[in-house]
């Protein structure tokens, strides 16, 4: 099965890459044609009507947030350092206030998929505790995401650099990081503590091998240690990173409701395939909205630099010879090669997949609803 995909992906990305040099340059990418408002507005109004199908606010987790006396201490510490350069404060603007692309959008999808796949019990016993169940399913799948998007911002210095740091600086960074893994690991307690009141220890296990997936991915990300990257290489990484998760909350979700194995197998992969898409579709946006010209601003690992150095092997080349510091490329380099093109390629079929899979859901207004936020993607 992987190796059809992988064929079949490549056969769309040599497609991509077999559109004119001219064609490229006058299609989507061109930033004078480029308007970033119609994507944004169907993705945030599918989102607002699946709020008002579910009941799941996505100012809900914001507010939770704020109200937690254990983080009183490190949002008002972040508070201060809003001049900072730190990730960590972007990290948290992105928890509180970024509706679109934060972690309450997991929790919705998760409750878009329960509503989706809804099974009516037939016990009484269990016409409560299902749902009781699945809720604390959507609870933890936003805890562990804020973990995971905390954690993902520290950041390493190597002890070389230190001490040519700006002693402000290294303050700075060093501050930053010590709340990074504080509050990262205050939410993975609170998301194991959530994973156990669900009441199923097998939960524990389903949980476990995400925080499992998500360090293997430092790992499988590390650029030094790759001797070449392409489409293959960024989904398996952001597979461990990212989309596990989802995946691994809707087969949950299904565990909690009793459907069999097969079927809780078919909902990981629609988990997969939406996470995915939303991944592709974030990374590509943040590049083209980016306000850098060059180097290493960028995330290296993001997709659109991903596919340019898969067909500019001297650029990943180079950043091994200096030792990561050292990106050689040009935004306008990206924008007028074949990388965007590839990345949208990939981008409609995850989309593609997701809707197939999700046709196993049935008919209902809330699978309607995960399909419409799903499709709202298609155009970048």
């Amino acid at each position: 099965m992987a190796s059809g995909r992988t064929r079949l992906l490549c056969s769309k990305m040599r497609h991509a890459a077999s559109v004119g040099r001219e064609q490229q340059r006058r299609c989507v990418w061109s930033s004078s044609q480029r308007s970033a408002v119609p994507s944004s507005l169907r993705l945030n109004h599918a989102i607002q009507c699946a709020e008002k199908l579910t009941g799941h606010d996505t100012s809900r987790f914001s507010e939770k947030l704020m109200k937690m006396g254990e983080l009183h201490t490190f949002l008002g510490t972040v508070a201060k350092m809003m001049g900072s350069q730190h990730p960590i404060v972007d990290s948290v603007k992105q928890l509180l206030f970024q509706q679109s692309t934060n972690i309450q959008t997991r929790g919705l999808l998760v409750s878009l998929f329960i509503k989706a796949c809804a099974v009516v019990e037939r016990r009484a016993d269990q016409r409560e505790k299902v749902p009781r169940r699945q809720q604390l399913v959507v609870s933890a799948t936003e805890e562990f995401h804020a973990a995971q998007i905390i954690h993902a911002s520290a950041l390493n210095v190597a002890a070389a650099e230190r001490d040519r740091l700006d002693p402000l600086v290294l303050d700075d960074v060093q501050t930053g990081n010590k709340m990074t893994v504080l509050a990262g690991d205050f939410f993975f307690a609170k998301a194991f503590q959530t994973t156990t009141a669900i009441g199923i220890p097998v939960m524990l296990d389903v949980f476990g091998k995400v925080v499992e997936d998500y360090v293997r991915s430092y790992f499988e990300s590390d650029l030094k240690e790759a001797p070449f990257v392409d489409a293959m290489w960024w989904e398996k990484k952001t597979h461990l990173k990212t989309a596990s998760l989802l995946a691994s909350a809707y087969r949950a979700a299904a565990m909690v409701a009793g459907q069999e194995k097969e079927v809780q197998d078919q909902v990981y992969q629609l988990g997969k395939h939406i996470a995915l898409a939303l991944q592709t579709y974030h990374e590509t946006r943040q590049f083209l909205e980016a306000p850098y010209s060059t180097g290493l601003d960028y995330d290296i690992t993001s997709l659109p630099i991903v596919l340019h150095m898969e067909t500019h092997p001297h650029v990943l080349a180079r950043l091994k010879e200096t030792g990561m510091k050292d990106l050689e490329f040009s935004k306008s380099e990206v924008l007028s090669g074949d990388a965007l093109e590839r990345a949208q390629v990939m981008l409609g079929y995850y989309i593609q997949e997701a809707r197939l899979l999700a046709r196993d859901l049935g008919s209902s207004d809330a699978a309607e609803s995960l399909v419409t936020i799903v499709s709202s993607l298609k155009e970048l």
